[in-house]
């Protein structure tokens, strides 16, 4: 995911700014039959949706 992101010329940047002191991410199963949304249990996975949010101050 890390590597898509810092392929993605809005995200890098976000990835390598030094005022980012903390970056959180999440991840959810996407259901296989519908990946508009999250997997159940026991339910086939289609793969990963992902977010990262990034925490700092501005300098």
């Amino acid at each position: 995911m890390v590597a898509t992101w810092a392929a993605n010329e809005t995200q890098q940047p976000n990835l390598v700014d030094p005022s980012f002191e903390v970056a959180g991410v999440g991840c959810v199963a996407v259901a296989a039959a519908d990946n508009s949304r999250v997997a159940e249990d026991g339910e086939d996975v289609a793969g990963m949706a992902c977010s990262v949010i990034f925490q700092g101050f501005a300098p």
